[in-house]
């Protein structure tokens, strides 16, 4: 169809140009109303995908608002398709960024197999491969699984460090629950557990769970926890398949300059390694002088 010689696409990308200052001022309200930018608290990746889109829309819009009164209408149409192509081409770079894109690059080397570098773990706290269990026995079960987690951390400080993968199902299986085949997604054939998922059932959050990490690893060395705090960090890894996503989390640990030995409640003496892609105990008389 066209109007006046012009065809309506024409017609609608010129209508849009004179209405370019009022759609400017209304997603200017907008975003001081919805976006965290212009409420004063520092936005993190979750939601800045929302505020270059804002910055993106009002660049074009004023280009719009430029061109506004030129007489040269074919010119003005030139100019706004151009526009709305780049447009078109910056946001589906943002919302691929913050909507697809994963961290697969952090762990992409660590996911082939287990080494006395590298260990896999599929919870923090629930047992997958047998039935939930009731009261303490449940919670001695929670305690269990944080605790091979430390262990396992023991033995790479007192070898050559390494990194702990919590999330990472090695055998899904086994799983016999069906909470928590509900919340596994799978990657190049890797199973992931949306671990966020078990913390939010558990009523726990990242910060508990390094300070019972950490009351662990001085409980069972007799350390004050000040001593582990350069020795690991945590973080993070966002895994996404088809709009699905798990996260996982990333314990990285460093080499101890010092050997770290267990003590139990009796003044027993034992000392954590890894060989053969595993923690082991090994003989302590060996390493104290």
């Amino acid at each position: 169809m066209e109007i006046d010689g012009r065809p309506d696409h024409e017609i609608a990308i010129l209508e849009k140009i004179k209405s370019a200052r009022q759609i400017s001022k209304s997603l200017d309200d907008f975003a001081k109303t919805n976006l965290k930018a212009f409420s004063g608290l520092i936005t993190d990746e979750d939601v800045e995908w929302s505020n270059k889109i804002y910055l993106i829309s009002q660049q074009t819009l004023a280009t719009f608002i430029v061109i506004e009164d030129a007489i040269d209408e074919s010119w003005k149409i030139k100019v706004a398709i151009r526009e709305l192509a780049k447009w078109l081409e910056l946001t589906h770079q943002v919302l691929n960024k913050f909507e697809i894109e994963d961290d697969w690059d952090q762990i992409g080397d660590l996911v082939t197999q287990e080494t006395n570098l590298v260990e896999w773990k599929s919870t923090f706290f629930t047992p997958t491969e047998v039935k939930q269990k009731p009261g303490e026995e449940g919670r001695a079960l929670e305690r269990e699984m944080l605790k091979k987690i430390t262990k396992a951390m023991l033995g790479m400080m007192n070898s050559d460090g390494g990194t702990i993968l919590v999330g990472l199902v090695e055998n899904p299986q086994k799983i016999v629950r069906d909470d928590i085949k509900d919340q596994l997604i799978f990657k190049n054939n890797i199973a992931f557990l949306d671990v966020d998922h078990e913390l939010e059932i558990k009523n726990r959050n990242l910060d508990e769970v390094k300070r019972m990490m950490q009351d662990y690893l001085s409980r069972d060395t007799k350390l004050s926890v000040e001593e582990f705090n350069n020795l690991w960090t945590i973080e993070p890894i966002s895994i996404k398949v088809e709009g699905n996503e798990a996260i996982i989390y990333k314990i990285t640990i460093h080499k101890s300059d010092k050997l770290i030995f267990n003590i139990d409640g009796e003044n027993k003496i034992a000392l954590l390694k890894r060989a053969d892609g595993r923690t082991i105990a090994v003989d302590p008389r060996k390493y104290i002088n």
